[in-house]
This record gives structure tokens, sequence and C-alpha cells, in this order.
């Protein structure tokens, strides 16, 4: 493991502090109550920050699975993610429930990957795709906590038919009637729930001295490298370089819609 994964550990740890969403416990916990496995499948720089996250909020044990784009080699849209999540808890991923928080990321990953449902926590990133994404969800919902009530009802409604729900079935009618969904007929029994990381496990907000600690880690990576610059050169260059980045992803933003480039 090279000094750049270290980096983008701690620079993931370091620019934002993380906070669970408001239900993830609880919803964790009914899924282990109904022997529901959940997996994690995001985009992520440092796969490894996000597991120490989990492990600090004290919930890294809850997952079967993690996938992180960074050690996959791919990144959502691409329909694999979901399919390794899938393979590794030994069921199809159409028998999944898939909740992310982007159009353009996680419901056309959903869709692409076939996910029995495809259900988006609204977030910052929810409303405003870098491109026009056809794909419509099952259901949108403020907070991880409105998604319990729905499996709840899911999961009722299935031990009422024995077990025999099925495509379009009663869980479709939870998400109809209880999520204002728009492709209720795409929706399956709960069998795995995958779960996107950054934006429905997980909210950031901005570090106190976040800056500070990024310099450090290059202070201390250059030194090694034999390269000696001061503190305050370190924290120019980090000043700099993420001024530059905020002013590349403005720009790419400003005026203009991006074309997809992801292979299907």
């Amino acid at each position: 493991m090279g000094h750049g994964a270290q980096l983008l550990e701690t620079m993931a740890l370091t620019l934002t502090e993380h906070r669970l969403r408001d239900g993830v416990v609880e919803l964790l916990d009914l899924a282990d109550e109904a022997g529901v496995p959940v997996g994690i499948v995001s985009n992520a720089h440092s796969g490894r920050s996000h597991r120490r996250l989990l492990a600090e909020l004290g919930i890294e044990q809850r997952f079967a699975v993690q996938i992180y784009s960074d050690e996959a080699g791919i990144r959502k849209p691409h329909p694999d993610m979901l399919h390794r999540a899938a393979r590794a808890l030994g069921i199809s991923v159409g028998r999944s429930w898939y909740v992310g928080d982007t159009l353009d990321r996680d419901l056309v990953a959903g869709r692409r990957a076939g996910a029995g449902a495809v259900v988006l926590i609204r977030s910052q990133h929810t409303d405003e795709p870098p491109f026009p994404v056809r794909e419509v969800p099952d259901a949108v919902l403020d907070t991880p906590r409105g998604l319990i009530d729905l499996m709840r009802r899911a999961l009722a409604d299935e031990a009422h038919d024995g077990g025999a729900a099925h495509d379009g079935g009663p869980a479709a009618d939870v998400l109809r009637s209880r999520a204002g969904a728009v492709r209720p007929d795409r929706a399956t029994p709960v069998r795995v729930l995958l779960l996107d990381h950054g934006g429905v496990v997980s909210a950031t907000v901005p570090a106190d001295r976040p800056l500070a600690g990024v310099a450090e880690a290059v202070l201390r990576t250059l030194g090694r490298a034999g390269v000696e610059i001061t503190v305050d050169e370190a924290l120019h260059l980090v000043r700099t370089a993420h001024g530059r980045y905020k002013a590349h992803k403005g720009a790419r933003a400003a005026g203009r819609t991006l074309d997809e480039v992801t292979p299907r």
C-alpha cells in the first residue's frame, strides 16, 4: 500500500466530519431482526477511510460486505458494483433493494444492475444531476428513517402471503402507497439491502481544521521522501491545491450539461 492511499485516507477523514443520518441504526436493527443482510456499495476516493469511519461510529460489523470504487476499479453507475456485492452475499441482485442518494450514479446503477427496487434518500446531491437521467426511482425519502416503515410493511405483507410475494406484489404496493413511487411495478420483497455510504449511511459537514490536518500529512509524506519543507509551505501547497480543485469542479458544472461516458 503506497503513500497515496494513506494520503487519500487522511484527506477523506480530515476535510470533512461524518455523522450518521437519522434512522440508520434503527434500520440496521430491523434488518438484523428480519435476517436481511446489509451491504455497502459506494463510490469512494478511499475505502479505507470509510471502513475506519464505520468502526469509529460503532457500526462496521453491521455490514456483511463493503464494495468501494477505489478498490473495485470501477465506479457507479457501472452495474457490476452492485453485482459484486450481491455475489458476495450469495443472492441475485434482482432480489435486493438498493438505496442511494444520486440520480446519475445510484439510480442509474441500480436500474442497470436490475435491482429489485431502487430508493433514493435525499441529500445535497439528489436534485441536480450533471446530466439528464431518464430512469425514475421507486421511492424518494427524506431520511433513512423513512425506509424503516417501507421495510416493515413489505416484510409484514410478505409474511401474510406466506413468503410468496413476487415482483409487483405486496412490496410494490408498499412503495406505491407509502412513498409516492413512480415505478412500483419494479419492487421485490427485501432479501438484501444494499446502501450507498456517503449521503445514506452518513452525512458530511465541514471539519473545523481540515486543511491543517492535510498539510501535516503532506509534511510527513514529503519528509519520508527526503523533501524538507516548512509547515507554512505545506499549508500553502494544500490551500493552493484545494482552491484549484474547487475551481475545476465549478468550471465543469457552470452552465453546461456533461455527457455520460460510462459504458452500458
